[in-house]
């Protein structure tokens, strides 16, 4: 591999983590969800989806214990579909609450995954390209706490919660931002009309801000800011207190045979990161999740503990170039940019170690093309040497903190060693917002991408020509139509995946852009925690329900 972007591979590794973790929020860059696709998806022929079965190992011995957990920031309140807190959601009262969907849980060589499985739901069925109809299990009951008193869930709770998260203003309104409407046909049935075709909705209704609420709980105090938290989830709130963090006890009514496999579960609210290792080195909590730095700082310390590492897509950092101006509007030029690059070589990629060429949500990893799938520049067309004015470039980086300096200083000189001669833009995160992602005004950028949360949302949205960012300020009519074809295709099928593998290869061979590497969340654990399999992608957090903790 050629070492040009060895240096800032390494560096930006660290500080870029490819799942949402315990960050306190998950803000849009506009306030628009991450399920936003412009221009609509294509409506294509029906397709018939089916739940993915709820399938899990139980524990060999009997379940039971207490798991301590660290959270990193307090909670604003405790209404969900008013904040885009994911201590809330993730790690607080929110957990309380089921969903219509929910994404598997996946080892960690399974991941990233976007799987989806039934919550609340007993079966679904695509009526057309616009109408779902799921069934409801039997035998789901809200807690049995005031005021909702352990009644059966109806569909009527499902529509009335959806069209409250919808409200106008709302942070969570974006991610049902396709729904035309929600109506229970009987108590166990719901039908959901969307305003257009979009197969990954159902990832919309999985995503751990789309819970279900009771509207007595609601209406007993004008809102649920204070509460009061009653679901129908594993897990039923105890008390979150400022400064300390939640506390849970195990749901004994809860409709999933033996689960939660915990008798409590406990959130414990520490802000400073070496005082989070101390707590987990001594025994004090039982599970952490290591920020990149961390992770690296504290590898020894750690050494003996047991860990485990989740993979997500569609968050990371990209280095791409801008087709509409001059020198890489011609494509041979951002050919050799790239050969100067190493993309073209085969240990480019095995070096990296990384998934795919751009931050495409996945549903699982077959989404992504194999290191063979990149042999030479000469699949692509032979590049163009750089000489003279065109090897002067603008070089347009966010400044996200000293480290993401460092990144763009040493890449800056890695330009120049190449023969390069580089101007540094550095933009703080909103005009790198703006300039970047809205107005397109760079030359080169190394950065972020604006988030997405499902494939079409990124595809149409990012990549598209005429989506809302369209990154690459380009007009390639053959990249548009390779994504619009991929959206007609069923949700999770062989075919989806290899149409979306050859816009990864469209990508490569006009030589837009190359995702660069973001580390895998990493979960350092007590020997003694069991279960433990952590798919935190769309803010799931069911997976504690499949926990368990050996005496």
């Amino acid at each position: 591999m050629k070492p040009l972007l060895l240096s800032l591979l390494t560096i930006l590794s660290l500080l870029l983590a490819a799942c949402t973790g315990d960050a306190g929020t998950t803000p849009s860059p506009t306030g628009r969800g991450p399920s936003e696709a412009s221009p609509e998806p294509v409506e294509g022929p029906t397709v018939t989806a089916s739940p993915t079965p709820v399938i899990f190992t139980p524990p060999p011995a009997t379940p039971g214990g207490v798991l301590t957990a660290v959270v990193t920031t307090d909670i604003p309140h405790r209404d969900f579909h008013q904040t885009i807190s994911e201590t809330l959601a993730t790690r607080g009262p929110g957990i309380s609450y089921s969903r219509l969907l929910r994404l598997k849980d996946a080892p960690s060589d399974s991941q990233p995954s976007l799987l989806l499985e039934c919550d609340v739901c007993q079966s679904w069925q695509m009526l057309d390209s616009k109408t779902y109809v799921f069934k409801l299990r039997e035998g789901v009951r809200w807690q049995n706490l005031a005021p909702v008193r352990g009644r059966r869930l109806t569909a009527g709770d499902i529509a009335y919660s959806y069209n409250r998260q919808r409200t106008e203003g709302w942070p969570g309104a974006p991610l049902l931002q396709a729904l035309d409407s929600a109506q229970a046909t009987d108590d166990r049935t719901l039908k959901l009309t969307l305003k257009r075709a979009d197969v990954d909705f159902l990832l919309a209704l999985a995503d751990g801000h789309s819970k279900i609420v009771a509207k007595e709980a609601v209406e007993a105090s004008g809102g649920l800011k204070e509460g009061p938290v009653v679901g129908t989830g594993p897990w039923i709130w105890q008390s979150t207190t400022r400064g300390e963090g939640s506390e849970f006890k195990a749901n004994p009514s809860y409709f999933e045979k033996d689960l939660p496999f915990l008798d409590r579960l406990s959130f414990r609210l520490i802000t400073d990161p070496e005082t989070r290792v101390a707590a987990l080195l001594g025994g004090v909590v039982d599970v952490l999740e290591l920020p990149s730095q961390a992770s690296q700082d504290h590898k020894q310390q750690l050494s003996h503990l047991p860990s485990f590492f989740s993979k997500c897509a569609g968050q990371g950092a990209v280095l791409a170039m801008n087709a509409s101006k001059p020198p890489f509007n011609d494509v041979s030029r951002r050919r050799a940019l790239f050969d100067h690059l190493g993309v073209y070589q085969e240990s480019f990629w095995k070096e990296l170690g990384f998934f795919g060429v751009a931050a495409i949500p996945a549903i699982e990893p077959s989404w992504y093309p194999s290191v063979g799938h990149y042999q030479s520049p000469k699949d692509f067309g032979t590049p163009v040497p750089l000489t003279g004015d065109t090897m002067n470039v603008e070089l347009t980086v966010a400044d996200f903190g000293d480290e993401s300096i460092d990144v763009a200083r040493n890449f800056e000189g890695e330009l120049r060693d190449a023969g390069f001669n580089p101007t540094l833009r550095i933009l703080n995160p909103g005009q790198y917002s703006e300039q970047v992602w809205q107005r397109g005004d760079y030359q080169i950028f190394i950065g972020p991408v604006p988030p997405s949360s499902s494939p079409n949302g990124f595809l149409f949205s990012v990549l598209h020509s005429r989506g809302q960012w369209n990154i690459l300020q380009h007009q390639d009519t053959e990249l548009d139509r390779l994504i619009e074809a991929q959206s007609t295709l069923e949700y999770h099928s062989p075919q989806r995946a290899a149409a979306v593998r050859e816009i990864h290869r469209h990508l490569l061979e006009r030589a837009y852009l190359v995702s660069l590497p973001s580390r895998p969340i990493h979960w350092s654990h007590q020997p003694r925690v069991q279960g433990f399999h952590p798919n935190p992608a769309n803010s799931e957090y069911f997976f504690w329900a499949r926990t368990w903790v050996n005496s």
